[in-house]
């Protein structure tokens, strides 16, 4: 439902400190490690057994033994590392546990002895020591008593709350991430690999992360507090440029000021133009854009207008990499198709027939795309690429035909593998990675729908966004790019840009524009005062970040060198308030902003 309408006034009375500074904490961590490879954690004065299992043929399992009674183990403090290691008749398991400074980082290397391929179902469950308080399983609240499973990729966690403290679990490596189950029951929570497949004579890595948050007299020991500090050491916290808005279909038949005030009206800096289409109006997606030459004309003349009269935008190319309407292209491109279970060719969901391809770099369809990534920028002259649906479209793992090499269907019973599956996020990937570093190295921008399933593609820095029919959907911006799309309605005025802004700020995300105003310009570009920002730590109602802090919250403002701002707060129309209620203050010989605000308004400090 939406949201109340009900607006609160500002608050008086103290107000919650906020500073834009995540720099590590050292915690007094120790992991009891067994033999077997049992894990016992000790954080905040209580401990955290953590068992894993692994399958074995005809429906057995390997369990290691974690805490039981007479078992030995050695303990692992912070800055050592602690290796144990397991065998069965098929695979054997290497397990180094490195407890750092605010974090325990487990390693499992699992390697297949035998001349088949094999599946196993590796799971890591943590027994509460007691019922915790709250749940979130990949981020979204779960009852402790009821069992429940999600497998999103992009939030590959499991987090409770106790009142000394929170304690996460995160997949992280690239195939942990994507095959990931994250499960509570009623004794525990955990993370799950169910179809890890091991080519004969090799070896797969799977790396997860315990991150206790204890609570202390400044901060909540919460999960934001185990956002952040994935955040930090994931490198997640790069810069968002912007603002950033979809582009109406422009007909080139105006002057270029035409242009160059269209863009500057609204403030942004960083545009997309439309999806091709050809003379019947049918969108020529993918490889058919190579067949509207009309259409790739016409974005020419008003893009290079645009580039005359506002140098300063980044004009971006909209790119689909698995959509192709390219006449015969289902012939053309028979080896790369995209097949669901049944062995279809499916195509997206849509009025008329737009087929969907799995490119990788050797296949037809995925060699035929790098001449769209170069018409696009060698004869369009476009500053970069915004790649739709970036992650996967429509399938998530599809029948193979190229298959990805970690990924087969596992019989719950029996344990046997049935057959292989493809993982589209990991097939892809080579070639989008090699996209991605063409770009950069031509000096060209890259921007994308969907947050990255891998840590390899979370390394790219790629600014990504989610679309935002279900607001649910910024939780899984929280471990990558804090951006979502404004389009959970549609905006018809500068009051609806507001709305979408303070209602992503409240999951701790940043906004872009859907809509931009195509018919009126707004009376003050606010969306211009709130780029570029380098998030340094997300909470519930703000992004704080290092040039920047964007916030929804009444509270008292700062970074850590107590620097100068610029404070902007905006009304719940979009106007600027000519007198808000913002004081300067000193706290700890550091400046302060002491913001109060109505609950419909929203306000960006500009660090001087």
């Amino acid at each position: 439902p939406p949201p109340a309408d009900e607006v609160f006034p500002a608050p008086t009375g103290p107000l919650p400190t906020f500073v834009a500074n995540n720099a590590a904490e050292k915690l007094p961590l120790q992991i009891g490690l067994a033999k077997d490879g049992g894990l016992v954690l000790k954080a905040a004065g209580k401990e955290f057994s953590v068992a894993t299992k692994t399958s074995l043929p005809g429906g057995k399992w390997y369990q290691t033994a974690g805490s039981t009674p007479g078992q030995k183990s050695q303990q692992v403090k912070t800055g050592q590392t602690g290796k144990a290691s397991w065998k069965t008749e098929q695979y054997d398991v290497q397990r180094e546990v490195k407890v750092l400074g605010d974090h325990v980082h487990v390693s499992d290397v699992i390697t297949n002895r035998t001349v088949d391929l094999i599946g196993v179902i590796i799971s890591h469950h943590l027994s509460y020591p007691a019922p915790p308080a709250s749940l979130l399983v990949a981020g979204r609240p779960a009852q402790v008593a009821t069992p429940s499973v999600l497998a999103i990729s992009e939030h590959p966690s499991v987090f409770a709350q106790w009142p000394e403290l929170g304690l996460g679990m995160i997949a992280e490596d690239d195939v942990f991430r994507i095959h990931i189950k994250s499960f509570n029951d009623a004794d525990g929570m955990g993370l799950t690999d169910d179809q890890l497949g091991i080519p004969a004579n090799s070896s797969v890595t799977l790396e997860w992360n315990l991150y206790p948050a204890p609570k202390t007299a400044s901060d909540a020991g919460d999960y934001w507090d185990f956002v952040n500090a994935v955040r930090r050491n994931w490198g997640s916290n790069y810069t968002v440029p912007g603002p950033f808005g979809f582009l109406p279909r422009f007909k080139p038949d105006k002057p270029a000021d035409w242009y160059g005030d269209w863009v500057r009206s609204r403030g942004l800096k960083i545009v997309c133009g439309s999806i091709a289409v050809f003379p019947d109006h049918k969108y020529a997606h993918g490889t058919g854009i190579l067949f509207a030459p009309d259409w790739v004309e016409n974005e020419k003349s008003w893009i290079e207008k645009m580039h005359a009269a506002a140098p300063e935008t980044k004009v971006l190319a909209y790119f689909h990499a698995q959509a192709s309407t390219e006449p015969n292209a289902e012939t053309k491109y028979a080896d790369s198709h995209l097949l669901n279970d049944k062995g279809e060719h499916i195509g997206y969901p849509f009025e008329y027939r737009v087929p969907l391809y799995l490119p990788t770099l050797e296949n037809s369809y995925g060699k035929e795309l790098w001449k769209v990534v170069k018409n696009d920028l060698d004869v369009m002259k476009v500053d970069g690429l915004y790649w739709d649906e970036m992650t996967y479209s429509v399938l998530k793992y599809a029948k193979p035909g190229p298959w990805d090499g970690h990924t087969v269907i596992i019989d719950p019973k029996t344990h046997a593998v049935t057959g292989k599956r493809t993982s589209a996020a990991l097939v892809m990937q080579p070639l989008q990675i090699a996209i991605s570093k063409y770009l950069r190295d031509h000096g060209k921008y890259l921007m994308a729908n969907g947050q990255p399933m891998s840590r390899t593609l979370l390394q790219e820095k790629i600014v990504r966004f989610v679309e935002c029919q279900s607001y649910q959907r910024l939780i899984d911006t929280h471990f990558g790019c804090p951006i979502g799309l404004g389009n959970h309605f549609m905006e018809k005025t500068q009051a609806d840009t507001v709305r979408h802004i303070r209602d992503m700020l409240n999951y701790g995300a940043l906004y872009y524009a859907d809509t931009v105003y195509q018919e009126k310009p707004p009376t003050w570009p606010f969306v211009s005062v709130m780029f570029p920002i380098t998030p340094v730590q997300l909470r519930e109602g703000m992004v704080l970040g290092k040039e920047r802090i964007q916030t929804a919250r009444s509270g008292r403002f700062g970074w850590p060198d107590g620097a100068a701002a610029d404070v902007y707060v905006i009304d719940a129309e979009g106007n600027r308030v000519a007198n808000p209620q913002v004081k300067e203050v000193t706290e700890n010989g550091k400046r302060l902003y002491d913001i109060r605000m109505p609950s419909d308004n929203f306000a960006v400090l500009v660090k001087k």
